[in-house]
């Protein structure tokens, strides 16, 4: 088992600016190469098909992509089949819905090809950690606000089990982490471990993490 990579602000190449125009603006962001465009079926909102994501991923084949309109959201999402996310002002919050902001926000499990794109990720202990995935492509997010929820605020640095990170790459190749907004998280920015390789992590603003990390023990990370 490899020692786990911390992004630092090195990766903040594109300004700021243009980030917050992507995240802020309500713009939906496609990452699907199916000229068609989505289909109606798989609409998560208020007055829409579904009213959680949880119950739309459900119900939705592989290759689906599910709509997530605005609104705030207090659900722990896996996904264990290649269906595409799409936020649109959409808030998925660890400390909503009756949740206590313990576990992961969005969890890809073992699959090829997930697509997560446009949304907000909030107060859960991980935001999206992608394990054993592949081929996934995590664009135009922010990823705020995911900290430790026990007494003690720095547990010890290990492989895949530091409870405070915002995106996270655990034995995961060949994925795409692209134009997020990563901030005020209590560990990592971003991490990479267990041998996670050939992703490509580029143009994210990742700033302002590793606020519940020990000055000089494992940290500051961007």
């Amino acid at each position: 088992m490899s020692s786990p990579t911390s992004t630092t602000a090195k990766f903040a190449k594109a300004p700021l600016i243009a980030t917050l125009s992507l995240l802020g603006g309500g713009l939906l962001v496609s990452c699907g190469d199916d000229a068609t465009g989505p289909s109606d079926d798989f609409v998560v909102g208020a007055g829409e098909g579904f009213r959680t994501i949880s119950e739309a991923v459900a119900a939705a084949p592989a290759g689906e992509t599910i709509r997530v309109l605005r609104g705030t959201y207090g659900e722990r999402i896996v996904l264990t089949k290649a269906v595409r996310l799409e936020g649109a002002g959409a808030i998925l919050d660890g400390q909503a819905g009756g949740l206590d902001g313990r576990g992961i926000g969005i969890h890809v499990l073992g699959v090829a090809g997930v697509q997560i794109s446009g949304l907000t990720v909030q107060n859960y202990e991980r935001g999206i950690v992608l394990e054993n995935a592949t081929g996934a492509r995590i664009v135009g997010n922010e990823v705020r606000n995911n900290t430790n929820k026990s007494a003690q605020t720095s547990p010890p640095l290990a492989t895949g089990v530091t409870p405070y990170e915002g995106i996270v790459l655990l034995a995961s190749s060949n994925n795409t982490v692209l134009s997020n907004f990563v901030h005020d998280n209590g560990h990592d920015g971003v991490m990479l471990a267990d041998s996670s390789s050939g992703n490509l992590v580029r143009f994210n603003v990742i700033t302002d993490n590793g606020r519940q990390t020990s000055p000089g023990v494992t940290g500051p990370f961007g």
